[in-house]
């Protein structure tokens, strides 16, 4: 059947990753292919050097898909607002890392989703964690059907359900990298500009501000606190993680700006029991981070974080401090252990 419009938009960014977006378009091929016009496939390249123009190309032999390239880098947020308020022309949007992979029957299980619930703004899509792998780093093919066994969840609740707030999905999850994932959301694009316009970027001030960082949360909470949501609790998409260029400073984004994710739900008037269990979820899962962070700094934890304000701020909750006692213990430990290493080799 032919449709005036996509319902979905599938938007890709990508910059210098050929070797694994080849992967994660060759998942979506058969999927895409099965539902037709009804969804459309969208690469916007952030001016790549590698071959990523190639391996559109050779995806293109299978499935549609709309290629974008941008003449500079404008940056990994402003790509992804290239994508959902500038070419995607669906109802929805969905945003996928150029390094995910989807498995089978998600793309028919988020279109059952959008028009089972045609009122409702936004989709919840779960996923699971995989170490990146030296098949996914050479370019090698592989699906969703490689991974048959689950790897660990971002949130436990398996069910699909309707929640009646968007940020009730904080109960669900025991990680604090919630939210923080592109992968996630499926969002009505016309609520979506809405928001997107407010945000502001700065190109040069990439992972120093909670909206350069996360901008795609940012949008998403303002346009979905205290409103309902779809959640999939089916791990439709496999994550790899390993892969980002960014990973060495995750200790510090968690430590400065997922803390002022819980600050902007409580300024959007979220849940005041919900915002104070996201900061838990936070202290009590990330004492190995707050380790790394405080004992192995890194350039931009030395600019953006402080610790004298950190502790200032939370020593009050048992969380926080049980996290500091934690983390000292895993440094003794780990000082004490290399200690008698090197007495035993001498």
């Amino acid at each position: 059947m032919k449709v005036s419009r996509p319902i979905l938009s599938i938007c890709i960014p990508t910059f210098n990753r050929a070797s694994l977006l080849r992967s994660a378009l060759w998942s979506l091929v058969p999927q895409v292919h099965q539902v037709g016009d009804q969804v459309e496939v969208i690469v916007s390249d952030n001016c790549s050097t590698d071959e990523t123009s190639e391996v559109v190309r050779w995806a293109q032999q299978y499935v549609s898909i709309r290629y974008h390239r941008n003449s500079t880098n404008v940056g990994s947020a402003a790509n992804y607002f290239i994508l959902t308020d500038e070419l995607a022309r669906g109802e929805f949007g969905w945003l996928l890392g150029d390094d995910d992979l989807i498995r089978e029957n998600a793309v028919t299980c988020v279109l059952d989703a959008i028009q089972t619930n045609p009122t409702i703004d936004y989709i919840f899509v779960n996923h699971s964690y995989e170490l990146i792998t030296e098949r996914e780093k050479k370019g090698d093919l592989v699906t969703g059907a490689d991974f048959p066994k689950l790897g660990d969840l971002l949130c436990y609740e398996t069910q699909n359900h309707v929640v009646l707030r968007w940020e009730e999905i904080v109960r669900f999850s025991r990680t604090p990298a919630l939210f923080t994932s592109i992968v996630s959301s499926v969002f009505r694009l016309s609520r979506w500009k809405v928001e997107s316009a407010k945000i502001k970027l700065d190109r040069d001030d990439s992972f120093r501000s909670l909206e350069n960082t996360f901008p795609h949360l940012c949008t998403v909470a303002r346009m979905m606190i205290g409103k309902p949501a779809v959640y999939l609790g089916y791990p439709y998409v496999i994550l790899f993680v390993g892969g980002q260029n960014w990973f060495g400073d995750w200790p510090t984004m968690l430590f400065v700006h997922v803390l002022k994710i819980a600050d902007l739900f409580a300024e959007l008037a979220a849940d005041k029991q919900l915002v104070a269990c996201y900061r838990n979820t936070l202290f009590e899962h990330s004492a190995w981070q707050f380790r790394q962070l405080i004992f192995y700094p890194t350039p931009l934890s030395r600019d953006i974080f402080s610790l004298r304000r950190l502790v200032a701020r939370y020593w009050n909750m048992p969380t926080f401090r049980k996290m500091c006692w934690v983390a000292i213990k895993l440094q003794l430990s780990e000082s004490w252990i290399g200690s008698l290493e090197r007495a035993i080799l001498k």
